[in-house]
């Protein structure tokens, strides 16, 4: 994966999953519609590993972690990858919102 085109992000400079796909589904901040109306999503497994809480600038993570996410312990809802060796694309879905 080339990281490269993150910007302003605010858990650190990788590639970003939700835990709960309506994040990426809801509004048109994310899965973006096409001309004719179709969206996609790139459902993916994950791997957490030992996390740490992100922050914004950050591009490498500090010794012992292997992912960043929105919360420092507990369930996180945002995990930011930052090695595509961790991610395993699985499917892609189409749809449309009616």
């Amino acid at each position: 994966m080339d990281f490269d085109f993150v910007v302003g992000a605010k858990l650190g400079n990788g590639a970003y999953f939700a835990a709960n796909s309506g994040y990426s589904c809801e509004g048109d901040q994310y899965a973006k519609p096409n001309a004719h109306g179709e969206r996609f999503v790139i459902q993916c497994r994950v791997i957490l590993g030992e996390f740490c809480k992100g922050r914004e600038g950050l591009t490498v993570l500090p010794d012992r972690y292997d992912s960043a996410c929105d919360v420092a312990e507990g369930k996180p809802s945002i995990i930011v990858s930052f090695s595509d060796t961790y991610v395993y694309p699985e499917y892609v879905i189409n749809f449309r919102r009616k």
